[in-house]
């Protein structure tokens, strides 16, 4: 299973965001492109809980990450074509 590290932050409630936290188990539905959502496993790094306006170290891990590498992919392939045309 492939892993993404990344800082998280929840936006405030008053900031437009969640009006509760997210805690160990927290599978959301993530968009890497405009068609591209899959689930991911969602591990808060150095806290227990991380709750509107807070930021914590996450790890991430495509519960179809098939479809994201195939869209890597072709995206590699589609940047090296239109750099090889100028």
């Amino acid at each position: 299973m492939k892993i993404f590290i990344a800082k998280n932050r929840l936006l405030s409630t008053s900031e437009g965001g969640r009006k509760t936290g997210i805690i160990l188990g927290y599978r959301p539905n993530v968009s890497f492109a405009d068609d591209i959502n899959t689930d991911v496993k969602f591990e808060i790094l150095n806290a227990a809980a991380l709750n509107p306006g807070s930021e914590s170290m996450v790890s991430l891990s495509p519960l179809n990450f098939e479809t994201i590498q195939t869209f890597l992919h072709q995206r590699r392939n589609k940047n090296s074509w239109a750099r090889n045309c100028n």
